[in-house]
């Protein structure tokens, strides 16, 4: 994904860890943890663009 272009409010992991700039593994743990909240829709996971800059921010998932 080109940096200039918006990131859409709601993002796959793999979208998610280029946003962040990590691994899909990574995120994967961090979500399976609670650290990263996300949704699940079967097999797959869906994570809110606002709780991943929340997670930068450093804030916490009881936010």
């Amino acid at each position: 994904m080109d940096e200039r272009q918006e990131w859409p409010e709601v993002m796959t992991v793999a979208e998610a860890a280029r946003y962040l700039r990590l691994d899909h593994r990574t995120v994967r743990k961090l979500i399976n943890e609670g650290t990263i909240r996300a949704a699940r829709a079967g097999w797959v996971w869906r994570v809110a663009k606002s709780e991943l800059d929340r997670f930068l921010r450093g804030g916490t998932s009881d936010e």
